[in-house]
């Protein structure tokens, strides 16, 4: 999963910022076979912003199939530990949204290693007003209502790409559709099967993130994340809320 978040950031942030535009029917489905503010002065002193703290806070690894073996059990558990690490990461994602323009900053574990001429260079490209690498290896971006839209939007498209790669991966889950609503806060999975999996219920984890992530950097921090899955016959086997995950 931190491979799937580091490219969901930073594909958003600086590759897709025009990429598209949101679809705002609500729920937006994904079928099989588809394919806050601050002055300049405020970014250069970005630990003085306000924050948000994750919408859930534990992960689980969905990238293996299901197994019986030890060596599985064992690399599920140490992927485990991974996903709650970048989860926790998304509440060090500080957006301060202001009259005029948006500051997002970045944690270093999301951002990984840069240079500010990198970010300089970033900037000529006309996706973000400013960037500034902080001390602390995080990095704050400042752009403009349009820019922060259209970057919601590529977070959006990255999103809803994934979701349709859970359904494309018939070796691993039994979802055969999944539809959200516009904030991401409520997901409906289908399953072909008529009890959940273990591989599909892990599956609920990347959800988590991704409504968390999105209510973060839209500035609307989500208080739970619910994850309703179906049969094929449309009767709700389980119900999965991310307010949950620390009992």
């Amino acid at each position: 999963m931190k491979k799937l978040i580091n490219s969901l950031l930073a594909f958003s942030l600086v590759l897709s910022m025009g990429a598209c535009s949101v679809n705002k029917e609500n729920p937006t489905p994904i079928e099989p076979g588809s394919t806050g503010n601050s002055e300049m002065g405020q970014i250069a002193n970005p630990t003085g912003s306000q924050g948000d703290s994750p919408t859930g806070s534990q992960g689980d690894s969905s990238t293996g199939s299901q197994g019986d073996s030890q060596t599985g059990g064992s690399e599920e558990t140490e992927n485990s530990d991974q996903d709650r690490a970048e989860l926790e990461a998304i509440g060090d994602v500080e957006v301060v949204n202001g009259l005029l323009t948006v500051s997002v900053t970045l944690p270093a574990s999301m951002i990984g290693e840069t240079t500010q001429d990198e970010l300089d260079a970033t900037v000529k490209e006309g996706n973000v007003q400013a960037a500034k690498l902080n001390e602390d290896g995080s990095v704050t971006f400042k752009m403009t209502k349009k820019q922060h839209r259209e970057m919601l939007a590529g977070l959006t498209e990255n999103i809803d790409t994934t979701l349709q790669e859970l359904i494309d991966d018939n070796d691993t889950y039994s979802i055969s559709s999944v539809t959200h609503n516009d904030d991401y806060t409520v997901f409906e999975v289908t399953l072909d099967s008529d009890e959940l999996g273990l591989m599909d219920s892990f599956s609920a984890m990347s959800m988590y993130v991704f409504g968390g992530m999105y209510g973060i950097f839209n500035g609307n921090k989500a208080d739970n994340i619910v994850v309703n899955f179906y049969n094929s016959q449309g009767n709700l086997i389980e119900s999965a809320n991310s307010a949950d995950m620390g009992d």
